[in-house]
């Protein structure tokens, strides 16, 4: 271990509220009621801190960046100390504003994925080769590395995953072609283990996503992995950017329906307390 990776650890951690980034796994789908059974809450009730779970359903990794960016300096501006930890998912989803869909006005983000006979998708998905769902990997790795150097630029504490399983030949074609875009995120001292290998054989929800049990063993490596990184774990209370605050200000389309069945956002707009 070199030096700057030694004096990284052992240091007190001061946490204001805990901030997930993600895809569905992240959002924690399928769970009754996620806001209290999902890993992002139960961690948080570990560190005794507020949780900002920005995990959308069906985001792939261009989404996440941009949460993650979007909430960044939208919160910086609170002097605040968040913990991200952000989740990648799959590298064959892509986001890309829509002024309209379908003959029905959007006027805002839209994810991108190959699930059936969507005409915008298959005239996108049936023109990629193989060299294409490489590229997709490796944008996903840029997307990664810069989520990495704008914490570290700014003295963010954070942890990066994927939850989702990547292309192995991609990744392999990554590591051969581009190895020093595959070691700066792989080797980075905060790059913790897969959550879908943590999970891989636990129960699952009726959706096919994590069950109670696989969310349990996720809030216990990420905390467990905390206090093998930080001598001491400080939660300090300050004014902070709530996922209210961050979709007011940031995703507030009035087109875009994503926030209607998001328990997360419901929840505290509702003012219901765990």
């Amino acid at each position: 271990m070199d030096a700057e990776k030694v004096s990284e650890y052992n240091m007190a951690l001061e946490i204001s509220h805990l901030v997930t980034i993600g895809c569905s796994y992240t959002y924690c789908q399928g769970l009754e009621d996620p806001t209290t059974q999902g890993w992002p809450a139960l961690l948080a009730q570990k560190l005794n801190v507020p949780v900002v779970n920005l995990g959308i359903m069906g985001s792939g990794n261009d989404s996440i960046y941009r949460r993650a960016t979007e909430y960044y300096y939208l919160n910086k501006t609170t002097n605040s100390k968040p913990f991200f930890i952000v989740a990648f998912s799959q590298a064959l989803r892509r986001e890309e504003y829509l002024a309209e869909y379908k003959g029905t006005t959007v006027g805002d983000f839209r994810t991108l994925a190959c699930y059936g006979d969507e005409p915008i998708e298959r005239a996108i998905y049936e023109h990629i080769d193989t060299n294409g769902v490489y590229f997709m990997e490796r944008r996903k790795l840029m997307h990664w590395l810069s989520i990495i150097n704008m914490f570290k630029a700014n003295n963010v504490s954070y942890f990066t995953t994927s939850y989702m399983a990547d292309h192995q030949q991609s990744l392999t074609m990554i590591k051969n072609n581009y190895p020093t875009l595959f070691s700066a995120v792989h080797d980075d001292e905060n790059r913790i283990e897969d959550f879908y290998h943590l999970t891989k054989g636990f129960p699952l929800t009726e959706c096919n996503h994590d069950g109670l049990e696989a969310q349990q063993i996720v809030a216990n490596y990420c905390y467990d992995t905390m206090l093998k990184k930080f001598e001491k774990i400080i939660p300090v209370t300050c004014d902070y950017v709530d996922l209210k605050t961050y979709v007011k200000n940031i995703d507030s389309s009035p087109t875009h329906d994503v926030w209607s069945y998001n328990l997360w956002y419901q929840k505290e707009i509702n003012n219901v307390q765990s």
